[in-house]
């Protein structure tokens, strides 16, 4: 009996430790193709053109009707400096829910980690196994007070004016990485990610640390090209000055609590 315990106590552990999964969805409302993690939905579409938190740009695609419904693409327009990251976390993606969402089937690599396998090119479009399930990696913005700080830094210097005030223009605040790494080792990201400023090529690297040895650690290089994911927030105005930022929810309209701009 005891060891019946033991082992269904090792069961629930093991669980409450199990990475996160992203699936790939195709939904009629909202029209489009997403990923859902943790619930939260994700747009992969114009993943492509997003490398980094605080990245800014214009979501773009079909107006009329089904406007707010159908966001088809993201136009980079600039990269805010110094936004800091947080630590994020490690999820996992079946290899055919990647071939669906992966634009050239490139992913990020680095070191060697134990217990896990890596493909050793950084692309897996020709080899990808859709039966491996891949490691990605989530990043998101740590402080929206100072990102916020940055925004009102460029409408009070008269940059851009055209853009912030466009009812399509978001500022990035999660991406989602994929990597090469697939096996059953388990992967927790360990500190902040180191993000240069610009946001394109190499965007930085991230360290990680496995279940297996906690001891040691491993950096990952993140590549633009590997993003497949990201959520963007709405930029909010009042009296016709910026107030603030609100989370851009998948499948619902902008929040009461952040109007447009209305000159």
């Amino acid at each position: 009996m005891r060891y019946l315990l033991i082992m269904c106590a090792a069961l629930v552990a093991s669980m409450a430790q199990a990475e996160p999964k992203a699936e790939f969805k195709r939904t009629l409302f909202p029209v489009g193709k997403y990923l859902v993690l943790n619930g939260t939905v994700y747009l992969t579409k114009g993943a492509e053109n997003v490398s980094r938190p605080g990245q800014m740009g214009l979501l773009t695609g079909r107006r009329g009707l089904s406007g707010g419904l159908i966001q088809n693409g993201f136009a980079n327009v600039t990269t805010l400096q110094n936004v800091t990251s947080s630590n994020g976390w490690v999820f996992e993606i079946d290899g055919k829910d990647l071939a669906k969402v992966s634009v050239g089937g490139t992913v990020s690599s680095g070191d060697a980690i134990e217990t896990l396998d890596l493909a050793a090119d950084g692309n897996i479009s020709r080899n990808m196994n859709k039966n491996a399930a891949y490691k990605g990696i989530l990043l998101y913005a740590a402080d929206w007070v100072e990102v916020d700080r940055h925004i009102k830094r460029l409408w009070e210097s008269d940059t851009a004016r055209n853009y912030l005030i466009n009812n399509d223009f978001r500022v990035v605040d999660s991406v989602l990485y994929a990597t090469g790494y697939t096996g059953g080792g388990q992967l927790k990201v360990d500190g902040t990610a180191n993000l240069d400023g610009s946001g394109g090529g190499a965007v930085g690297s991230v360290k990680v640390k496995t279940t297996a040895n906690a001891d040691k650690t491993y950096s990952i290089s993140l590549a633009d090209d590997s993003v497949i994911a990201f959520s963007a927030r709405h930029l909010c105005w009042r009296d016709g000055q910026f107030a603030g930022t609100a989370p851009d929810v998948i499948g619902e309209k902008r929040p009461k609590s952040c109007p447009a701009y209305d000159d």
